[in-house]
């Protein structure tokens, strides 16, 4: 990645290695194997999508074509993040769910 200076990727690298190789696994494949445009309409909760502005793994159009597909969804874009944005601003990202949970 080349947006991440070596000491930017430690936490990161830190934070994925406290998952079991199963779960990363099992997540890689749900993510990358499967087609979730047809459900997106059928999501019934509020949804918040999350999504770092540097990442190079999900665009903005990415963000807004979910947003356009599913009911009741709220963009928060993470300013100088990339897809690591849980790690890279933990403090956002917990005022985030916690706005999100307090929501419902």
């Amino acid at each position: 990645m080349p947006y991440l200076r070596g000491e930017e990727l430690e936490p990161v690298y830190d934070a994925m290695s406290k998952n079991s190789p199963h779960v990363m696994y099992s997540m890689w494949i749900a993510m990358s194997a499967n087609d979730y445009r047809d459900v997106l309409d059928k999501i019934t909760v509020p949804t918040y999508i999350i999504y770092g502005k540097s990442s190079t793994l999900y665009s903005q159009e990415t963000a807004y074509y979910m947003e356009s597909k599913i009911p009741n969804a709220k963009i928060i874009p993470f300013e100088n993040c990339t897809h690591f944005l849980v790690a890279e601003n933990p403090k956002k990202f917990s005022e985030s769910v916690l706005e999100a949970v307090s929501s419902i």
